[in-house]
């Protein structure tokens, strides 16, 4: 059975659940894609400021998935559990969201074309922080400006463009663990000169999603998969740097606002 979980707990958690309980006679069909992994040590390249006059949305690369019975019963699968959260699609629609735009102390990322490199360089210029010199605030509109449309089947289409934001910055509504500190927190560390940054990252496409594909299914999104990334997060204050190994699940797809990939939503963020 389908446990009914939140919006943006269906978009990763659930992933898992279906993929796991959706029947032995799934595991015999389909040929496998290899996963990949990249890794890198990316370092900050600036890419000029952008404002929401500039942007334009881009027509994502979609397709119409041939209606198997395997297609069918995972649709359904999250069908069902999107249609379960009235509440929590009510409080993602009521944040007043910021408008798109690249400043504030964050760069433009440059454009990716495959999910491996667009995660390796989201990942590294969403946790290279210094803190003094970027806004939070302004992080906001830089998600807004790097998402994708969340496109599995069920979601509401006013909800689409809302994931990546909610994921990061209201943790919550999302009931996920967020890498992003609060307001409070932010302002802290932005007192105490603190600096993060972050290296050795690696990504791949995460198990579970590959075993539904696998199995037949499809994504409407042809470039939406997810990726489990992790690294190391260095935090430096008064000249010490501490590092820490981090793992988490990105999702990715079609950018809203540029060609190849973008981030849809942060899951499972994990550090230790």
């Amino acid at each position: 059975m389908i446990p009914r979980k939140g919006l943006l707990l269906s978009s990763i958690a659930l992933v898992a659940v279906i993929a796991v309980s959706a029947g032995t006679w799934l595991a015999g069909s389909s040929g496998s894609n290899a996963s990949k992994q990249s890794s890198s040590n990316t370092s900050r390249k600036l890419f000029p400021r952008t404002t929401a006059t500039s942007l334009v949305a881009v027509v994502p690369a979609t397709t119409i998935p041939p209606l198997t019975s395997v297609q069918m019963q995972y649709d359904q699968a999250f069908q069902n559990s999107f249609s379960a959260n009235s509440q929590q699609n009510a409080q993602v629609l009521a944040l007043n969201l910021p408008t798109p735009a690249i400043g504030g102390g964050w760069v433009g990322l440059p454009i990716s074309q495959t999910p491996e490199s667009w995660s390796i360089a989201f990942v590294s210029g969403l946790l290279n922080i210094n803190f003094s010199n970027q806004s939070r605030v302004a992080l906001g509109s830089w998600l807004e400006a790097e998402e994708a449309p969340e496109d599995l089947p069920g979601i509401p289409a006013e909800l689409q463009n809302r994931t990546l934001y909610v994921s990061l910055l209201e943790p919550g509504i999302s009931q996920q663990p967020s890498p992003i500190p609060s307001v409070a927190e932010w302002n802290s560390n932005a007192s105490n000169g603190v600096v993060w940054s972050v290296n050795g990252l690696k990504a791949s496409v995460d198990p579970q999603w590959q075993k539904m594909i696998d199995a037949g299914w499809q994504p409407r999104d042809l470039r939406m998969t997810t990726e489990d990334v992790s690294g190391f997060l260095g935090v430096t204050q008064n000249g010490v740097t501490t590092e820490h190994m981090f793992s988490m699940t990105l999702v990715v797809g079609s950018a809203h606002w540029h060609n190849g990939y973008g981030s849809v939503l942060v899951g499972n963020w994990s550090e230790s």
